[in-house]
């Protein structure tokens, strides 16, 4: 058994990735998941100080995202889309009753 436990990736990190990648700005990336981009910006770096490695490239005037990053949002999205469809059939109630049909012979 391994006795190292790997830090948790939380959900608004990974929210907070998605929003920016997609969006390739920070700015854009915050009004997306209603934060503000120095929030944003905090959640990225907090999420490159757990993986150990930067999921962007910066410049003044461009973002991009790094192959770690490119792979880490494609994991990304398909994570939040399984808990978001999860969360959902949790909260939604199961179908009860009966279902009737009727049918005219003609």
């Amino acid at each position: 058994m391994n006795s190292m436990r790997h830090p948790d990736l939380e959900l608004d990190l990974l929210r907070a990735f998605v929003a920016v990648a997609e969006a390739a700005s920070f700015t854009a990336g915050a009004e997306v998941v209603g934060r503000s981009q120095s929030a944003v910006s905090q959640k990225i770096l907090r999420l490159e100080e757990i993986l150990g490695r930067r999921v962007f490239t910066r410049t003044s005037r461009s973002l991009q995202l790094t192959p770690e990053g490119e792979r880490l949002l494609v994991a990304a999205r398909q994570m939040l889309e399984f808990i978001d469809r999860l969360v959902r059939d949790l909260r939604e109630p199961a179908a009860r009753g009966a279902l009737r049909l009727g049918i005219i012979e003609d």
